[in-house]
């Protein structure tokens, strides 16, 4: 069976949405979707397993300098399971569930709005992998993403290393929990090591790479008397830079 949205001579101006229930047993099934713009995974509590190929492109479901979401954010206790690693056309926007997810996203060169993936874990302790030597974006909208000891992301690339990767935060304007509704506001908060932020004395919202551990921590009142939360782990470096703050359409502000 082939499920195809709006074909090629209109695709760009159209806005197509597949709502689906996956089964976890078979990776593939979306092998004949094409000229779709969203994906939207109806499980809540089954888990979902999917893999994006050079079929896809083929096919059309990702397409050179096009947005595809993925959206399996209705799970509650299933998990998500989803691999791009394979795709290098298009531009992905992945959205996770409430539980421990692990999320690969395309090895592209496109850049939608300057990323090659927007990956949103959501809640529990996710395992997120973005592409190599492009930039991707690593979002959070509550203090509570990441569960208790963070995501782990596997490659990220800092700009201190001459890599594009952001840690993204919702703005506060548009139902963040993080305190700020600029990134530059945001980015005078942000302390690139443990010695760093201890010898600061500020109680404002910041962030900060534990040293030791490679996580990178938000507290909500600095040296206040909050504990810090950790957001995500695997981060050997930290520039200011790496830190965001974005609006709903996941522009940087």
């Amino acid at each position: 069976m082939v499920v195809s949205g709006s074909d090629g001579s209109h695709y760009y101006n159209d806005t197509d949405t597949l709502h689906y229930t996956d089964d976890a047993g078979d990776v593939s099934q979306l092998t004949h979707v094409s000229y779709f713009d969203a994906i939207i995974c109806d499980n809540t509590t089954t888990d979902i397993a999917e893999t994006l190929t050079g079929v896809n492109v083929t096919n059309h479901l990702c397409i050179d300098y096009h947005s595809l979401t993925f959206d399996a954010s209705s799970l509650t206790t299933g998990t998500l399971t989803f691999d791009a690693s394979s795709v290098s056309e298009g531009y992905l926007y992945i959205h996770g569930g409430a539980q421990a997810d692990e999320i690969t996203g395309a090895h592209s060169s496109d850049h939608g709005d300057g990323y090659a993936n927007v990956i949103f874990g959501g809640g529990g302790e996710d395992t997120l992998t973005g592409s190599t030597g492009n930039a991707d974006m690593f979002l959070y909208s509550a203090t509570t993403d990441g569960g208790t000891h963070g995501d782990s992301i596997t490659n990220f690339e800092s700009h201190a290393d001459a890599g594009h990767d952001v840690l993204a935060f919702l703005s506060t304007s548009a139902g963040g929990q993080f305190g700020y509704s600029s990134t530059a506001a945001a980015q005078s908060h942000v302390y690139t090591s443990t010695a760093d932020y201890n010898a600061s004395s500020t109680q404002a919202a910041s962030w900060y790479l534990d040293s030791s551990t490679h996580t990178v921590m938000y507290d909500a009142d600095g040296h206040g008397a909050g504990a810090a939360v950790a957001v995500a782990t695997g981060i050997t470096h930290l520039d200011t830079t790496d830190i965001v703050i974005v609006i709903a359409s996941h522009a940087v502000v």
